[in-house]
């Protein structure tokens, strides 16, 4: 089987990058930790650039008790990366959501496959769903 290969450029985490592209079969790959302040940065420069001041529709709609449960799911067979920033995004706009990690980065997830769930206030849910999902690859 034959593989092309394309060697990416350093973005995210100042290093070369081999990847596959149009082989046969998914695979997990090791991906290193981002450092948590590079993370926050991030998603706080995300969030600003997304919502800016606010979101004005769920503010309005949404009492600030309110409480939801979300799961991101993945819409066909992936290897996933950026599930770290995507969790930040959450925790920072609800200190107290609670997040059950399912696949990590560098995983398989299947299509239609769970890759989290998230109990958060539903404003933190509605606001933060666009960015996180942005983050994840």
């Amino acid at each position: 089987m034959a593989y092309n290969l394309w060697i990416g450029t350093p973005f995210l985490l100042n290093e070369w990058i081999v990847v596959a592209i149009n082989s046969t079969a998914l695979q997990e790959c090791r991906v290193p930790e981002l450092s948590g302040e590079y993370i926050r940065l991030h998603v706080t420069n995300a969030l600003a650039e997304d919502i800016g001041s606010g979101d004005a529709t769920t503010n309005a709609l949404i009492s600030t008790d309110h409480q939801s449960e979300a799961r991101i799911i993945a819409r066909e067979d992936i290897v996933l990366c950026g599930i770290s920033l995507a969790l930040a995004v959450f925790r920072q706009l609800d200190p107290h959501c609670e997040i059950h990690q399912i696949k990590k980065d560098g995983q398989q997830a299947d299509r239609e496959e769970s890759v989290m769930s998230i109990t958060a206030s539903t404003r933190a849910l509605l606001t933060g769903e666009r960015t996180a999902l942005n983050f994840i690859q």
